[in-house]
């Protein structure tokens, strides 16, 4: 394993992944099988929806190091951008049908702003990103089962649409100039 550091390429001998939203349910769980296969493990939670009972195991083992950030904080990119990352999970994003009113603006803060630091600091490691998105970027659905060419039925002002939009924000691909 490999990463870039300026114009320089370390080798590094252990592999070490990056999960965002470690705090959650399937963050931890995540960060979990990494620390079992061998990771050195840098999770990334703000708490908005994550809870710090589910990384309190993690905290014992001396390779699961946790920074309580925010992944729209410019402070995200500035700390990971000074430490090897070889692998990216990028699981970051208030959750949850409850939170959906009150979240809203942290929901699309995260899925723009934090996505596009996250691809930024894949950039600069040389490395690549698993991003979880939902199904919820496809609405209700008019067609059941769905042909890989569906585009959903979204409403883009329901009561939904803040989740289900910057979900398929940060999904988006821009065209080449």
């Amino acid at each position: 394993m490999a990463t870039r550091i300026g114009s320089r390429t370390l080798k590094l001998k252990t592999k070490t992944a990056l999960v965002t939203g470690a705090a959650g349910f399937i963050g931890s769980q995540l960060a979990r099988a990494l620390l079992k296969r061998g990771f050195v493990v840098y999770g990334v939670d703000n708490f908005i929806t994550g809870r710090r009972e589910t990384i309190a195991p993690l905290l014992a083992n001396p390779k699961f190091n946790f920074f309580e950030l925010d992944i729209v904080n410019p402070a995200f990119l500035e700390t990971f951008s000074k430490i090897p990352v070889g692998e990216i999970y990028h699981l970051a994003c208030p959750t949850g049908v409850p939170n959906i009113a009150r979240l809203g603006e942290e929901m699309m803060l995260a899925s723009a702003i934090g996505t596009r630091q996250v691809l930024e600091l894949a950039r600069k490691h040389n490395t690549r990103i698993i991003f979880t998105s939902s199904s919820e970027i496809y609405g209700e659905a008019e067609i059941t089962p769905q042909q890989e060419l569906y585009c959903g039925n979204v409403n883009p002002c329901g009561p939904r649409s803040a989740y289900e939009e910057g979900k398929r924000f940060a999904e988006a691909q821009p065209r080449p100039s």
